[in-house]
């Protein structure tokens, strides 16, 4: 089917050059639109400081280069999507773009496993647990 090719995960991970430490480990599937759904949600995270929770949550926006069309989530504002209209983007709304799980450790692991966050995507079909879930 689509999506479930070798190209449908992707993988991405963190180390801290400087002190070795693990700080993030993220895969996205979705085809495609895994590279586009896990940079967002590692720039808002890694990069913005925002919470995994709401880095996760935030609606998206992909464009692959062809078709010639920026895709969005139906929950994105819509300013942005007016935004990018007048930009001369061609738009249109999908259900979703790319599912991402994600362990975050702000302070570095081993060092820090306090810091640890993890969640998987609210946009999968309830399949998955993080490891707060199993903790309850």
């Amino acid at each position: 089917g689509i999506g479930r090719g070798s190209i449908s995960l992707g993988p991405m991970m963190i180390i801290n050059p400087f002190t070795d430490q693990f700080v993030l480990a993220a895969s996205a599937s979705g085809g495609v639109t895994g590279a586009s759904a896990i940079s967002s949600v590692v720039a808002r995270s890694y990069l913005s400081k925002q919470s995994l929770k709401a880095a996760i949550a935030a609606p998206r926006v992909h464009h692959s280069g062809a078709p010639d069309v920026t895709y969005f989530e139906p929950n994105l504002n819509k300013d942005v999507v007016s935004y990018l209209v007048n930009l001369g983007h061609n738009v249109a709304a999908t259900p979703r773009i790319g599912l991402v799980n994600i362990a975050y450790c702000s302070g570095g692991l081993p060092g820090g496993p306090e810091t640890c966050s993890i969640r998987t995507d609210p946009r999968g079909h309830g399949l998955a647990l993080n490891a707060a879930e199993l903790a309850n």
